[in-house]
């Protein structure tokens, strides 16, 4: 993950996401909210806040990581709210 995708706060590391690809992705997948939020071990309102929230929203590094890898063959860069952060043009 790029720098411009992350904030420390306290012990935390956050990871800002983009909500609106989390839920695409998760539909084109046909994975249920309820299947995703209890592998990412979150509550299914979280991960509907989350898909619908018209902002970027940062989770910690631990919900990041359990919502990616439970997105079969998607790349990270997919679901994070700036995915070219921290990346130099050649």
């Amino acid at each position: 993950m790029s720098q411009g995708n992350q904030s420390r706060t306290g012990h935390d590391t956050l990871v800002a996401i983009n909500g609106h690809a989390l839920k695409t992705i998760r539909t084109l997948l046909r994975i249920k909210r309820t299947d995703l939020a209890a592998s990412a071990g979150i509550s299914v309102d979280y991960l509907i806040k989350l898909e619908n929230s018209p902002h970027t929203r940062r989770v910690t590094a631990g919900v990041f990581t359990g919502l990616h890898s439970n997105l079969p063959g998607v790349p990270h860069q997919a679901i994070l709210a700036n995915p070219n952060a921290g990346q130099v043009a050649a």
